[in-house]
Order: structure tokens, then C-alpha cells, then sequence
């Protein structure tokens, strides 16, 4: 097989994670412009996030080889209805709306990661292709700031908008060819090879549950720095520019570090890959209520990114490995892999402003760095425990060439 539809699919992935960041740096001004309070500005945006958190687990349940293409389409045609907000005044209207960008979002991310999991290139290995995946994904949001922001500024937040929902349209025609052109080299695709709906928990191989946790863990902390280090790093007397030169570094590391996650995972076991990226998240996300100067917290910043990249290339990786060549398996392996990346991004600014309210903002670092950690290390030695019990599980095997 060439490597063209596989290129095709990364680019494909790129123009719909292009089109949702644009969407999330829009969606904010364009409600408030509609004279809404913040609290209901608030509550539109969480729509779309609640939806996307909501459809992952039947997305990834609905999902089988044959109908990867149409669930890819429909998902990013619901997404592209989204981006209507122009077209609404009305709260409930604009409620809608972002809730269908957020399913529609949903629903073609998780089939389009269950497809490429069953449609591995020979001699590709997990990390490499995870790398590459979540690297085109990294990339899209990076350059969704500038190019949201150059066309709502060259041509209004209508000309933007409508320029993401015809990225988002593209990409669905581009990602699902790529689909249909991609072999499956990875075996006889089992379709009853998943645990029935009641018996996910238990069912689910670990690889999974750890993958599903890692998730949790890198978008929990990811989402709080989002949240609160402009506010804490304008009250340091950094300017603006300041913090969008160190918020650029973060994504740009967070980003550009997975292309090249490959090679380490095939000199490495998952295993101390994901404590060594786990602590230096931890010790540099605590560090960064020390300094007060723009180096200091330039290299924090640099660390995490860094670190955020590799695990989120490890956490995809074992879950492809433990899904197998079960196409029912590695749709709701998706499904729950994506919506712990949901979970942790809404769970993780709700920490940081509790502990901000009661500590402030130097304390919900000490706390964002410290608490996910100790409990993530809690949960590994948890499914560790069931791995050694006997539970067939992938994390057994290195994330690299089959």
C-alpha cells in the first residue's frame, strides 16, 4: 500500500481539528455579541463540550469497518450545521447549535481514530502511527488561533466561521476516501470480539481503562493551565505578548514532539515512558508557582508541553495495541479513549477555579500538579493489579512494530 491515503487521512484529521479550534476561539465573542449574560455564554459553550462527552461511548458502539466512511461524514456534516451561530439570536438556538458542532465533532473523531486503529499500515508501529495521528491533530489547533483570528479580523466572524464549516466539510470527503483506500493489514476483523454493553468495565481489556486514564490525566491538567495561567501570569506583570509567546511554546512542543514519539517508545517500555512523562507534568505544573520571570517559566512551560505530547502519543498507542483487530472493540476503545480527553478537559478548569477561590491562583498550580498525579499513579498500580491477575491486556507489549 502507498502512503498517499494514509497522508490523505492526516490531513483530513488536521482540517477538522483546524476547523473545531477555530470554532472554540469564535464561539465565545459571537454569543457574547448576541448581548447574553456570562453565565449563559458559559452554559452555550458547555453544550458543545457536554455533547461531545456524551455521544463518545455510543459513537464508538455504533462503529463497525463497513460503516467507518458514513459515520465520518455525517459526523463532520453535523458539525459543519454548527457552525450557524450567525444565523441565531435566541439562547436556545445558539445552545443547539453548539451542541451539534460538539456531537458532530464527536462522532466523526471517534470513527476516524477506530478506523485508522484497524487499518495500521504493515510495518507501522503503534507509536509511530499514533505519533503521526496526533500530530496532525496537535498542528490543526495550533494554527486554528492564527488563521481563526487573521480571517475573523480580515473578514468578519461570518467569513471565519463559514470558512471552518467548509474545512470541516472537506475534511469529512478527504478523511473518509483516505478510509475507504486504507487496507486493513492488522487480521481478520472479529466483530463480536467486544464485551457486551454491560460488561464494559469489566469486559474492556486494560490496555484501554489505562489509556482511557492517561487521557484524563494530560487534558485534567492541560485544561486548568488553559484556564488560569494567562490570568496568573498577567498578575506576575508579564505582558500579553509574554504569554502568548509561552502559550505558543506549549502548543508548539505539545505538537511537534509527537512526530518523533516513535522511535522512543521503540527504546522504551509504555511503562517508563508514562511515570517519566507523569512526573515532569507534575514537578514542572508545580513549579510553576515558584517563579516570577519570563525564563523560568519559558522552560516550565516547554517541559509540560513536551511531556503533554509524548503521553498523549503512549496513551493512544496502548489503546490501539489493546484493541486488537475486533472492530466493535476498537470503536468503543475509541469512544472511551476520546471522551476521557473530554472529561479531563471539563474536569480540570472546574478543579483550578475551586482551589483558586480558596487558595489562589498560585494554589490550584501546587494543586493541578500535585493531586493528578498521586491519583493517577493510585489508578496505574490499580490496573497494574489486574493485569497481573491474569486479564489479557496489551500493556504487556511495547507500543511498536507488530
Amino acid at each position: 500500500m502507498g502512503w498517499r491515503p494514509l497522508i490523505g487521512f492526516l490531513i483530513g484529521t488536521g482540517l477538522l481539528t483546524l476547523a473545531n479550534g477555530m470554532f472554540n476561539l469564535l464561539v465565545g465573542p459571537i454569543v457574547e455579541s448576541r448581548g447574553l449574560t456570562e453565565a449563559m455564554i458559559g452554559a452555550i459553550v458547555a453544550t458543545g463540550s457536554l455533547s461531545s462527552l456524551v455521544l463518545r461511548i455510543p459513537a464508538g458502539n455504533a462503529f463497525r469497518s463497513g460503516r467507518a466512511t458514513a459515520l465520518v461524514m455525517a459526523g463532520t456534516v453535523l458539525a459543519a450545521m454548527g457552525y450557524g451561530l450567525l444565523m441565531a439570536s435566541a439562547a436556545p438556538a445558539l445552545a443547539v447549535l453548539s451542541a451539534l458542532q460538539g456531537a458532530g465533532f464527536a462522532v466523526a473523531t471517534t470513527a476516524g481514530m477506530a478506523a485508522l486503529m484497524e487499518r495500521r499500515p504493515a510495518g507501522v508501529g503503534s507509536g509511530s502511527l499514533m505519533g503521526w495521528y496526533t500530530g496532525s491533530i496537535g498542528i490543526g489547533y495550533a494554527l486554528a488561533g492564527f488563521v481563526g483570528g487573521t480571517l475573523a479580523d480580515g473578514v468578519g466572524p461570518r467569513g471565519a466561521l463559514t470558512a471552518a464549516a467548509g474545512a470541516a466539510l472537506v475534511s469529512g470527503w478527504v478523511t473518509a476516501r483516505s478510509i475507504r483506500r486504507l487496507r486493513r493489514h492488522r487480521g481478520t476483523v472479529d466483530e463480536s470480539g467486544a464485551p457486551p454493553l454491560r460488561g464494559w468495565v469489566r469486559g474492556m481489556p486494560t490496555g484501554v481503562w489505562l489509556g482511557f486514564a492517561i487521557a484524563v490525566y494530560i487534558n485534567l491538567v492541560n485544561g486548568g493551565m488553559n484556564a488560569f495561567f494567562p490570568l496568573y501570569a498577567l498578575g506576575l506583570g508579564l505582558s500579553l505578548s509574554q504569554i502568548g509567546v509561552l502559550s505558543g511554546i506549549h502548543a508548539s512542543l505539545a505538537s511537534t514532539v509527537r512526530f518523533g514519539a516513535g522511535p522512543l517508545l521503540s527504546r522504551a517500555s509504555y511503562r517508563g515512558v508514562t511515570v517519566a512523562m507523569v512526573g515532569l507534568t507534575g514537578l514542572g505544573v508545580t513549579a510553576v508557582a515558584v517563579p516570577r520571570g519570563f525564563i523560568p517559566l519559558m522552560l516550565l512551560v516547554a517541559m509540560v508541553g513536551s511531556a503533554r505530547g509524548v503521553l498523549r502519543v503512549v496513551s493512544g498507542a496502548v489503546v490501539m495495541e489493546a484493541a486488537g483487530s475486533s472492530s466493535r472493540l476498537g470503536g468503543r476503545a475509541s469512544g472511551i479513549y476520546l471522551a476521557g480527553l473530554d472529561l479531563g478537559n471539563a474536569v480540570g478548569p472546574l478543579i483550578g477555579g475551586v482551589v483558586a477561590e480558596v487558595a489562589g491562583l498560585r494554589g490550584s498550580f501546587l494543586v493541578l500538579g500535585i493531586l493528578p498525579a498521586l491519583v493517577f499513579v493510585a489508578v496505574g498500580a490499580a490496573l497494574s493489579g489486574r493485569r497481573r491477575s491474569g486479564e489479557p491486556t496489551a500493556a504487556r507489549v511495547k507500543p511498536e512494530a507488530p
